[in-house]
């Protein structure tokens, strides 16, 4: 199954499927409020020192995106080139991304289809032993163990990890473009009060709320 997916993908595109699966299962946990509160945050740093001052606090950043957004705004990129520089990185990572899946999802369809090929050539290898009907029963069970790995492959381990790279994918999608406008409407000199109602309007109740308690919080 894993010769074939080489076979149907380019080696770089199955050799990336590995970095895609290791960056999902360990990525950071998805926080929208978090990269709101933090752009806000920015975006008051930008307006009352200016964007220079941005430079301080790049280390402090540990979302990629963002910080990356933040030093082209230090070096002196308009608004729309900013967001446009950013937009291209998100959406080629995003199709390396939607390469795994697909590549996850193949080996989902193959693994129970070698298998079955495995518990074929087992039965024909059983069928030219019938002059020992002791044999019968262990050959039975040798050839259908392969359809039992096929399918024990693709249904807990190929299936759930493509539907893992496709839930990441949706979630980083909908936290990088937070991250996008955010660092774009900095870069363009948005007041950070403007800013911050615009990207609460993309969120849920729940995550507004959740904003709101720790402006709060912060606050008292």
């Amino acid at each position: 199954a894993i010769f074939s997916a080489f076979t149907a993908f380019s080696v770089d595109q199955v050799l990336l499927t590995g970095t895609a699966v290791k960056r999902a299962m360990t990525r950071r946990a998805f926080d929208p409020v978090g990269s709101v509160q933090l752009l806000v945050t920015l975006g008051k740093k930008a307006r009352r020192e200016g964007l220079l001052a941005l430079e301080n606090l790049m280390k402090d950043v540990d979302d990629p995106l963002i910080q990356h957004g933040i030093a082209l705004t230090v070096d002196g990129l308009p608004g729309e080139e900013v967001e446009m520089v950013l937009r291209s990185e998100m959406e080629a990572y995003l199709d390396r991304q939607e390469d795994g899946q697909e590549i996850l999802a193949f080996l989902a369809q193959a693994a129970p289809a070698f298998g079955m090929i495995g518990t074929l050539i087992g039965l024909v290898m059983m069928l030219g032993e019938l002059e020992d009907p002791s044999q019968v029963g262990a050959g039975m069970a040798t050839a259908l163990i392969t359809t039992l790995y096929g399918a024990i492959a693709a249904n807990t381990v190929f299936a759930p990890l493509a539907k893992k790279l496709e839930q990441r994918s949706r979630e980083e999608a909908f936290q990088g473009e937070i991250s996008i406008q955010g660092c774009a409407m900095i870069a363009g000199g948005i007041d950070y009060r403007m800013m911050q109602d615009k990207l609460l309007s993309q969120l849920s109740d729940h995550s507004r709320g959740r904003f709101d308690e720790a402006e709060d919080k912060q606050a008292a």
